[in-house]
C-alpha cells in the first residue's frame, strides 16, 4: 500500500477499485459458500428480477446505475447461463420482457440464504470503523452528480492556465503583426477559403481596423500570441462595432480563452460607449455559436455581408 501513502488523493479511483475488487472476491467465495455460483457482477441485475420478478433493460440499467450496453452484456450472460429468459414485451417491440428461468428462481432461493449473513458482516465492519462508507458514497455520488470528477478538472486547469493569459491592445510590432495575420489565416484556411475581405483586413490591420477608430485585442499565453479579436467600428444605425477575426490557436484549444478574449472585446467595447455589438459567423462553426451565445449574442437579421462563407448573424446589447 505504499504505493497510495506516497500518491495521496490523485489515486482515490485506483484505491476504491482495489477496494472494489478485494470486497467482490470475497462477495464470490462467500456465494459459494452457501451454494451459490452466482457472479458478482451478475448481482445487480440478477437480485433486481429475483425481487420484480419481471424486468426491461431499459429499466434495469437505470435501477442498477450501469450503462445500457453492460446491462444487455450480463443479461445475455445470464441468459447463456440459464438463469434467465427473454420473452417479446406485449406493448413495446423494441424490447423484450426478462425474467428468471426455473434454474434462476432455484439460484435465487440461494441467494436470499447469502443476503443475510453478508448484511450481518458488512454492519460488523461499520462497526469497527468511525466514518460510515455507505453514506460517505452517496455523498460522494451526489457530489459527483452536480459536476462530475472531469468537469471539476478541467474547471481547475482553466483557471490554472487563466493565470498566465494576458489581453493586451494591438501594439503595432512585428510580433503582434505576424499574430495577427498567422492565426486568422490558419483559422480560415481550416474551415474555408480566404476571401478578399479576409486578406485585406489581414494584411493592413491598422488601416483596415485601427485607423478607422476600431480596436484589435491579442491573447498572450506565456507571453506568446495565441488569440486574437478585433472591433471594427461601424456606420450602423444599430451597432457601434462588429466583432470580428477572434480565434484562438489550437494548441490552447480547451482552456476556455476564446471565452476570456471574446468577454474582453465586449468589456472594452462597452468603455468605449459602445451600446451594443454585431458579429458574423457561419452555421458549421458550432462550437464558436455556442461560444457567442455563452456570451449573451443572440441571432438577428443584419445586412449583407463582405464574406461569401457568413450566413449567421448575431447580436448584443450592452
Amino acid at each position: 500500500m505504499d504505493f497510495f501513502e506516497r500518491s495521496g488523493l490523485v489515486a482515490i479511483g485506483s484505491r476504491t477499485r482495489l477496494l472494489s475488487e478485494r470486497l467482490l472476491r470475497d462477495a464470490r467465495e462467500i456465494n459459494l459458500l452457501y451454494g451459490s455460483d452466482l457472479k458478482p457482477k451478475w448481482f445487480p441485475v440478477f437480485y433486481l428480477l429475483l425481487q420484480d420478478g419481471v424486468g426491461v433493460v431499459k429499466d434495469l440499467a437505470a435501477s442498477t446505475g450501469q450503462s445500457h450496453p453492460a446491462v444487455v452484456k450480463v443479461v445475455g450472460e445470464l441468459v447463456k447461463a440459464g438463469l434467465v429468459e427473454r420473452k417479446p414485451h406485449p406493448t413495446d417491440g423494441r424490447s423484450s420482457l426478462i425474467s428468471l428461468t426455473a434454474k434462476g428462481k432455484a439460484l435465487g432461493e440461494r441467494t436470499r440464504e447469502v443476503v443475510p449473513p453478508v448484511e450481518a458482516t458488512v454492519k460488523e465492519i461499520m462497526g469497527e470503523c468511525a466514518h460510515d462508507l455507505w453514506q460517505a458514497l452517496a455523498e460522494w455520488e451526489k457530489a459527483l452528480d452536480r459536476r462530475s470528477l472531469l468537469k471539476r478538472a478541467i474547471d481547475i486547469r482553466k483557471a490554472k492556465s487563466a493565470e498566465k493569459l494576458a489581453i493586451v491592445p494591438y501594439n503595432y510590432t512585428a510580433i503582434h503583426r505576424q499574430a495577427w495575420y498567422d492565426l486568422n489565416e490558419a483559422w480560415v484556411s481550416q474551415y474555408f477559403v480566404m476571401e478578399e475581405a479576409d486578406h485585406k483586413s489581414l494584411r493592413d490591420p491598422e488601416g483596415y481596423i485601427l485607423d478607422k477608430g476600431g480596436h484589435i485585442l491579442i491573447a498572450e499565453y506565456e507571453g506568446q500570441p495565441v488569440g486574437t479579436c478585433g472591433l471594427i467600428k461601424m456606420d450602423d444605425p444599430l451597432y457601434d462595432y462588429e466583432l470580428a477575426k477572434m480565434c484562438i490557436a489550437p494548441k490552447v484549444h480547451g482552456l476556455g480563452f476564446g471565452y476570456l478574449l471574446g468577454r474582453a472585446a465586449l468589456v472594452l467595447a462597452k468603455d468605449k460607449g459602445a451600446k451594443a455589438v454585431y458579429l458574423e459567423t457561419n452555421h458549421q462553426l458550432q462550437p464558436a455559436i455556442a461560444l457567442y451565445r455563452k456570451l449573451g449574442f443572440v441571432d438577428v437579421v443584419g445586412n449583407p455581408s463582405p464574406y461569401a462563407r457568413c450566413d449567421v448573424k448575431m447580436g448584443i446589447n450592452l
